[in-house]
């Protein structure tokens, strides 16, 4: 494990680009199913997230400002649709080579994890996670952090508290996904 700390160190020394230089571009499809405050809330919580791994995280449709790397990724917030789809998850994302960058939160399965005091910073949990496994291009989890397969109670505890942070090799997946993006 020690090993692939280093190896991750290396890489993201090697791959990073400053913050400034690079902008992930989400436009985020609520259809009023959320209040404003927590959509507010969630995209605060996931902006802080990415900052920690030196991301910039933007928030319209469209972007021209001339930054070098800007990748655009949709969000939907959905009502999932019933106990088949995807029973077990929050959210899914499209990934892979002809993916077509999408992320589909089930807003009702979060609600219902969280207290509703909660549910904004929850909600920012999960886009961050969701845009990372877009970012990456694989379905991969990490033993803890943003990218934990599934989040269990303590963690939903602190969370509220202490934002989850990305482990050292998603950071690194991250910086190396974003080092080539040129859209």
């Amino acid at each position: 494990m020690r090993a692939i700390r280093v190896l991750g160190i290396t890489l993201l020394t090697a791959v990073s680009l400053p913050a400034d230089e690079c902008t992930v571009n989400v436009t985020l499809v609520s259809g009023n199913l959320v209040r404003a405050a927590a959509v507010i809330k969630a995209k605060s919580v996931a902006g802080d997230i990415f900052a920690g791994i030196g991301m910039q995280l933007g928030w319209s449709k469209a972007t021209t400002d001339g930054r070098r790397c800007i990748t655009r990724i949709e969000a939907r917030l959905e009502i999932a649709s019933g106990p088949g789809e995807r029973p077990d998850a929050l959210a899914y994302a499209t990934v892979g080579v002809r993916a077509d960058r999408r992320i589909h939160i089930f807003i009702d399965r979060v609600a219902a994890t969280v207290p509703e005091s909660s549910f904004g910073t929850l909600l920012g949990h999960v886009l961050a996670h969701e845009i990372t496994h877009v970012l990456e291009g694989v379905p991969r989890h990490s033993d803890g952090g943003v990218m934990k397969a599934r989040w269990e109670r303590n963690d939903l505890k602190c969370l509220v508290h202490h934002p989850l942070h990305f482990d050292l090799v998603d950071a690194t997946l991250i910086h190396a996904a974003l080092s080539g993006t040129d859209e």
